[in-house]
């Protein structure tokens, strides 16, 4: 298993839990990437690489405000995404 597929693995596990902790609705980049690195204890995670990941997994609605991108999350999506991530793996 590569890094890419152990963070992907890990983003979409904490993706749920802010779904689950939160509801559904936009979420920071920023606060998303800070879990991420406390998850994985990774200092080189950052919040440009994680939206690009985002948007490579298809999460593609997203706002930019005045404090950072936000991406529209809801059980739905993560659903279909890890869906077609379990798709593309063996």
């Amino acid at each position: 298993m590569s890094i890419n597929e152990t963070v992907e693995q890990t983003l979409l596990k904490i993706l749920e839990e802010i779904v689950e902790r939160k509801g559904p609705g936009f979420h920071k980049i920023g606060d998303i990437t800070s879990l991420l690195k406390l998850q994985l204890g990774e200092g080189w995670i950052n919040p440009g690489g994680i939206g690009r990941t985002m948007r490579r997994l298809g999460f593609l609605e997203a706002r930019h405000t005045a404090t950072g991108t936000e991406y529209r999350l809801t059980k739905a999506k993560i659903a279909e995404v890890k869906g077609a991530a379990g798709d593309h793996r063996s």
